[in-house]
């Protein structure tokens, strides 16, 4: 039964954790493109919630578990750098590995002398790649160790936690490892989300018959299968194009969170799963469910895709978001307050400033950009406004011929608006340096 445990209760259950030989070799601590490696963000990572006395939450881990042993479907990498680390911090209960992989690596790893209590150094020259990163994990582990190593120790026993995925079948580990490597996906905090609706909306509650088990089986495969259509549109670019988005699960999950809270998988669990009971992950299934609806039915419209596409475009990180809670969240807006609001938006209001409408600072706001655009050269006025007015007119064109807007081309350096609406009162100078109209 899939649940979540803490590190000192994955570690505690005393078997040795094998890694199998479909697994390939150990590579935490190998640099990419300058980017900070797997072994220094990890490690940061940690210290950063130690010192804060924050909970962390980490990438969950699908094994195999018997009697004796734990095999690592996947997690290997995670694991065996928390074998390590544990190993420093001067973990006494019992913790072994086993890397069927080679012979060679599994030899270092139970010779801990050779390197428990000693700096070790990565020379280059090791035959193997697991033998060059096991050392290079130790000498970073080892320069960014906390100074109290016994206090961070009882910290990631006890505060580091995650989901712990147990396939019973032994046979279906190499197909599982092969599907979810196959896919190259990472486990983001809408899956462990996604993860953790699945198991509860399949517990039995008490009940073992057959017929139950069936039902709460086809329920989590149902539920499943949808998820992924929903991954699957909101990972299409014209989809990512209009809501300004490149999030794997898009909006879907953030917006249906309640207040402003980050999503976190424990914001999320807070908010939605508080109980842990299957009602509580079937009415977060069917509100996820009816908010996609919405999402889908928006931009399947073409009026209100151009719309709400030229919305989120134009406005900024504190408007888009509020924007998405108040017209999808919340449903606040029919087609024409949609309408006034995207008019609004393009003379440069707020989110705030158009919800509430304060009075004479609204109207005049309002007023200012009006009188704005009907300049007879609108560049010399308001060059950002010039932009917003031109992308407005090229949208409303496409509207009028029910056509969708091709919003790629409002991306920074790719500006291309003026072969569908070319009036856009920009001028230049002849030789005598005189203004021409551009109109």
């Amino acid at each position: 039964m899939n649940s979540i445990i803490t590190l000192g209760e994955y570690v505690g259950k005393g078997k040795i954790f094998v890694i199998p030989d479909y697994q390939r070799g150990y590579i935490w601590g190998k640099n990419r493109k300058g980017e900070t490696n797997s072994v220094e963000y990890l490690l940061e990572d940690l210290k950063s919630h130690y010192e804060k006395k924050m909970d962390v939450f980490l990438q969950g881990v699908t094994v195999n578990e018997s009697n004796e042993q734990i095999v690592l479907i996947d997690g290997q990498q995670r694991t065996t750098f928390l074998y390590f680390l544990l190993k420093k911090l001067g973990f006494k209960g019992e913790l072994k590995i086993h890397y069927t992989i080679r012979t060679e690596s599994n030899d270092f790893l139970c010779n801990e002398a050779e390197w428990i209590d000693k700096k070790v150094v990565p020379d280059g020259k090791e035959p193997f790649q697991d033998l060059f990163f096991f050392k290079k994990t130790l000498s970073i582990i080892d320069e960014r160790m906390p100074a109290d190593k016994g206090k961070f120790l009882d910290f990631l026993l006890n505060r580091v936690s995650f989901l712990y995925i147990n396939i019973r079948n032994a046979n279906d580990a190499t197909r599982v490892f092969s599907k979810m490597n196959g896919s190259k996906a990472e486990m983001l905090q809408e899956e462990i989300i996604k993860a953790e609706i699945l198991r509860l909306a399949s517990l039995d509650e008490g009940q073992t018959d057959v017929a139950r088990e069936w039902e709460n089986n086809m329920l989590r495969s149902r539920y499943a299968r949808e998820w992924d259509k929903w991954l699957h549109w909101w990972n299409r670019d014209d989809v990512q194009a209009v809501f300004g988005c490149s999030n794997p699960m898009g909006l879907l999950v953030s917006t249906y969170m309640p207040g402003k809270e980050v999503l976190t998988f424990e914001s999320f669990k807070k908010e939605c799963l508080s109980n842990g009971k299957p009602i509580d992950a079937k009415k977060a299934f069917d509100g996820l469910r009816r908010l996609q609806k919405r999402f889908e039915d928006a931009f399947n419209g073409p009026k209100t895709r151009n719309w709400i596409g030229a919305i989120l475009n134009v406005s900024k990180n504190d408007g888009r978001d509020s924007f998405i809670r108040y017209y999808f969240g919340e449903g606040k807006l029919d087609e024409e307050r949609l309408r006034q609001y995207y008019l609004a938006v393009f003379l440069g209001l707020t989110h705030r400033e158009i919800v509430e409408k304060d009075g004479q600072k609204f109207k005049e706001k309002y007023d200012k950009a009006l009188d704005s655009i009907s300049a007879d050269i609108l560049y010399d006025v308001d060059n950002d406004l010039a932009y917003r007015t031109l992308l407005r007119l090229n949208v409303d064109q496409d509207i009028k011929q029910n056509r969708l807007f091709d919003f790629k081309i409002w991306k920074p350096n790719v500006r291309s608006l003026e072969h569908i609406q070319p009036k856009s009162k920009v001028y230049h100078t002849d030789n005598n340096g005189k203004l021409i109209d551009g109109n």
